[in-house]
């Protein structure tokens, strides 16, 4: 009796600790589902505001969308994301002087899907509904994205401010300008990437002509061949800028991906850009410093004209830096621009893989006047270009380091002409020896070891530059 009493005490004991598992397993994965759709209300906080105020909001956050009715509001997204609220759009603005600001980052997202990774579902509503009222509003730096619209202009307004802005993958139209609106006083629209919409870059029916210059349209032929331009309006979209950076490792042609090259040889890599209305390029690239050693840097044909180039990171391992054009020299206009020649030495065998970095802090480029320029293939939706243009994994070009060549030839005709004789299987063994001693004294013969094994068994090598030596030779004008 006792026994069956334990028996039955156990199984209950044992059923609710499962049970009790299996709820705090539900719970967890309802709170990890519900975190995707979370999202703060950012209405409260603009009737909470006062005219003149600046309302931050936090990094990382979601906030569903507002009307912004009070005048003098900047909001700074501060790398938060704005999600469809009540009225379907994201910001629909009806007070004067209000800022939009991303500097640190900042996402307008209409994706009615909500689950990372999943294929988009565009919203049927505009991002950004501009009303009668909305004058003197600046959007600067923001990301424009899923919305049947980025941007709607429904009523007439004046002076109105796009900048630096990255506006894609709207089932429209980047910016739609309206029936019958007028845009008055001072209208900037530059510095923006129009890509991938659905319709155009920019839908103009209104009344006013627009001024669209400097802009970018994800391809290097500007509206013609990128977004676009539609509309009744008269919209002026010339001197489109375009930039695709990428690391050459044979400046002679810019479509080799990998290179053959030997063991103590010294060669010319290139950082190169395809370049429309383009006067500034910032650049970083990474490589193996066990198997290349950097001997010299060199302004090239980018910087001409009085232009200068500046490293801002030359350490072991990584080259960093920027180069730009002095007035009145014009844009570069043209493919497989030289930037920078950057001339190796070979150290060691083995394949040495170039990564061009492509975060912000390293990667950026820009036209006269200091506009934004977005680097097309720098993680702005595909490249216009293949091959090495495809920067965003960390395979940007190689660099194969093989056998010297006399090396090898000495091998070769030594064991052609071997034979049956052992005297030539002795010879082919001893410099089989020595080639091998060579090449161990040569991959160890860094600045932390050389001293130590020279000093026992190594004799000194007698090449151009090894790892050990001192940079040298850094050019800039």
């Amino acid at each position: 009796m006792v026994t069956q009493l334990a028996y039955r005490i156990e199984r209950l004991r044992r059923y609710r600790i499962w049970q009790v598992w299996w709820w705090v397993a539900v719970l967890c994965w309802m709170a990890s589902v519900s975190r995707v759709f979370a999202a703060s209300d950012l209405q409260p906080l603009v009737d909470a505001a006062n005219p003149g105020d600046t309302i931050t909001l936090q990094p990382g956050e979601t906030y569903t969308g507002a009307v912004i009715d009070k005048q003098n509001l900047t909001i700074d997204l501060n790398d938060a994301t704005i999600v469809p609220g009540p009225s379907g759009a994201a910001l629909t603005i009806t007070a004067a002087d209000t800022s939009l600001i991303c500097f640190a980052g900042g996402l307008i997202d209409g994706d009615l899907d909500g689950y990372p990774g999943d294929p988009a579902l565009p919203s049927p509503h505009p991002g950004i509904v501009v009303q009668v009222g909305a004058d003197n509003l600046i959007i600067d730096g923001c990301e424009v994205r899923h919305w049947l619209d980025g941007v709607s202009i429904a009523g007439s307004v004046t002076s109105f401010k796009l900048v630096n802005s990255y506006l894609h993958e709207n089932s429209d139209a980047g910016i739609h300008i309206d029936t019958n609106v007028m845009l008055n006083g001072v209208v900037t629209l530059r510095g923006n990437l129009f890509k991938e919409n659905g319709g155009s870059g920019i839908v103009h029916d209104g009344l006013s002509p627009l001024d669209a210059r400097f802009n970018s349209w994800g391809h290097m032929d500007g509206a013609a061949a990128g977004d676009g331009v539609s509309g009744s309006g008269v919209v002026d979209a010339g001197n489109a800028t375009f930039a695709e950076l990428f690391f050459a490792p044979d400046p002679t042609d810019a479509g080799i991906e990998e290179r053959v090259v030997e063991e103590a040889e010294i060669f010319d890599t290139a950082i190169m850009v395809d370049a429309a209305e383009l006067y500034a390029v910032q650049f970083a690239i990474t490589y193996d410093p066990a198997l290349l050693d950097l001997v010299a840097a060199t302004p090239a044909q980018f910087a001409a004209d009085g232009g200068l180039c500046f490293f801002t990171s030359l350490i072991p391992g990584e080259v960093g830096g920027y180069c730009y054009r002095f007035n009145p020299a014009p844009t570069v206009n043209a493919v497989a621009v030289p930037v920078v020649t950057l001339t190796f030495v070979a150290l060691a065998q083995g394949t040495a893989v170039v990564d061009v970095r492509t975060d912000p802090l390293h990667l950026s480029s820009g036209a006269p006047g200091g506009v934004m320029v977005y680097v097309n293939n720098g993680g702005f939706g595909p490249a216009q270009g293949s091959g090495l243009r495809l920067i965003t994994d960390e395979d940007d070009g190689r660099i194969v380091i093989d056998v010297p060549t006399a090396v090898t030839e000495i091998v070769v005709v030594v064991a052609e002409n071997a034979g049956n004789s052992p005297w030539y299987w002795l010879s082919l063994a001893m410099i089989m020896i020595g080639v091998s001693w060579w090449l161990i004294c040569r991959q160890f013969s860094g600045p932390a070891t050389e001293r130590k094994i020279r000093t026992h068994s190594c004799p000194p090598l007698r090449t151009v530059a090894t790892r050990s030596a001192p940079y040298r030779s850094y050019t800039w004008r």
